[in-house]
């Protein structure tokens, strides 16, 4: 089994069926053929149980600890699933070892992505705060503050045809090229509320799952039926589960044309226009992710400051659907 990234590739040998099965619900692409030059492997097997380990802090602030083994090679062990990783740098080898198929599940998903952003970082590339979404080939970014409603308008654009690029962070090179980063996208529950096309098509979907769905939020409970969520709440979905919610397909990649900042005030009439963007305050959004894996390098990942891409400004209304159908015609235009 194959992931990939843009550019970047990991092989994973032989992975337990749960683990293949759940990891294409957020790699758009499984690539039968790639290259064999830096490429990582993993592999699962038993990893033995390490001695005097270190402290080691994982994603989103969860304990861990690392044993070194070897000049090359340390053993890291997850402290809430148990799961322990065997990592040798310099062969570009792993193995993932947990006796509980949904936390080895979850250690391999997060794992790899590590290794894709260290990998994405080597390649030169940077992560924008943003959604994105992609026409013909050509993608579109947008930034905002906070509750700005940059899912809310990817969504709306989903909707009307274009395919799902990111819905929280981007990776994009100096040339623009940007591609799709594994995450679970997430939506208030007023928003889902707000767009009938997605109240109906939850309807026909099974509740959301924190088991085998939100992998980045361990904190939120087992299970929780969508009829008890608050109205301001996120509900997260998997990459392909939010993708069919849409009626729509999912991107791996596309051409950088604008970055569209989205207003935090309400116009009388929704406008869009050409305005200079910082994006500098909306990269490197990767303060959860920590380089736990240590292959992430001392460069790390380069700043968003110098990419020459066309920025606009776009102010909604409260109207979703007339913002919507505003900005989808507008972008239309760009690409």
């Amino acid at each position: 089994m194959n992931l990939g990234l843009g550019p970047v590739n990991v092989h994973l040998e032989l992975p337990p069926d749960n683990v293949r099965r759940l990891l294409s619900e957020f790699y758009w692409q499984l690539r039968e053929n790639v290259e064999q030059s830096d490429l990582w492997t993993v592999s699962f097997g038993d990893v033995s149980q390490p001695t005097d380990a270190e402290p080691l802090e994982l994603e989103f602030g969860e304990g861990g600890s690392v044993s070194t083994t070897s000049a090359t090679s340390v053993i890291i062990t997850m402290a809430r699933t148990g799961g322990r990783v065997e990592l040798d740098r310099v062969q570009r080898r792993a193995k993932l070892d947990n006796p509980d198929p949904q936390g080895l599940f979850i250690d391999t998903y997060r794992f790899v992505r590590q290794l894709m952003i260290s990998e994405l970082a080597a390649h030169h590339f940077s992560v924008l705060h943003s959604s994105a979404i992609v026409v013909g080939g050509q993608a579109v970014a947008f930034i905002g503050m906070k509750g700005a409603g940059k899912t809310t308008m990817a969504s709306q654009l989903a909707l009307r045809g274009a395919s799902f690029l990111a819905n929280d962070k981007l990776f994009v090179d100096q040339s623009g090229r940007a591609v799709h980063f594994p995450e679970s996208p997430a939506a208030t529950r007023a928003t889902l509320l707000a767009i009938p096309e997605l109240d109906r098509q939850l309807r026909t979907l099974a509740s959301p799952r924190s088991s085998d769905i939100f992998l980045d939020h361990p904190e939120l409970p087992t299970v929780k039926a969508l009829a008890s969520f608050d109205v301001d709440q996120k509900v997260f979905f998997s990459e392909r589960e939010w993708a069919t919610l849409h009626g729509c397909q999912g991107s791996d990649a596309g051409q950088l044309v604008a970055i569209v900042e989205i207003g935090d005030r309400r116009a009388e009439n929704p406008e869009f226009r050409s305005a200079p963007v910082d994006i500098v305050p909306h990269s490197d959004k990767l303060e959860p992710f920590p380089d736990w894996t240590g292959t992430r390098g001392p460069a790390g990942l380069r700043s968003l400051g110098g990419l020459s891409v066309p920025a606009y400004r776009f102010c909604p209304t409260h109207d979703i659907f007339q913002s919507g159908e505003f900005l989808w015609e507008s972008v239309l235009r760009l690409i």
